[in-house]
């Protein structure tokens, strides 16, 4: 089975507890949803690689994208989070980490903008193409 990654963004942090308790309550079965928020969800930076600027030491300085985005990372797919209004983009890390086609499985980003996406942190293990979102 296949470690599937969903990226999702909601207004706030309030509005992404409160959707991440019903959700991840739904799949956790007899674990406690404040382990498995700790387990296999991270509160993710994203911005756009093109809008980087330089500080005076000439390090890059990222614009963070507006709204809290979430990645969640689930054993196999979830229909309920993959079809989730908040979704933003969904790999199969393992066929990502391959280099396989068909690694994305969801996206609602624009084809410009997903090239030019980036985020952190990731979890351990994750080879993210970047520019190659596609």
């Amino acid at each position: 089975m296949s470690q599937i990654d969903y990226i999702l963004k909601f207004a706030d942090k309030a509005t992404a507890v409160a959707d991440a308790v019903a959700v991840l309550q739904t799949y956790t079965d007899a674990q406690s949803v404040k382990q498995f928020a700790q387990d296999h969800c991270l509160e993710l930076t994203v911005w756009r690689n093109s809008q980087d600027t330089t500080d005076g030491s000439g390090n890059a300085v990222h614009h963070p994208l507006a709204g809290y985005f979430v990645l969640i990372s689930m054993p196999g797919v979830i229909p309920a989070v993959l079809n989730h209004s908040a979704v933003q983009i969904v790999v199969d890390r393992d066929k990502m980490n391959a280099g396989q086609g068909g690694f994305l499985l969801a996206n609602n980003i624009a084809g410009a903008i997903l090239q030019d996406i980036r985020f952190s942190p990731v979890f351990t293990g994750m080879n993210v193409p970047w520019g190659g979102l596609n």
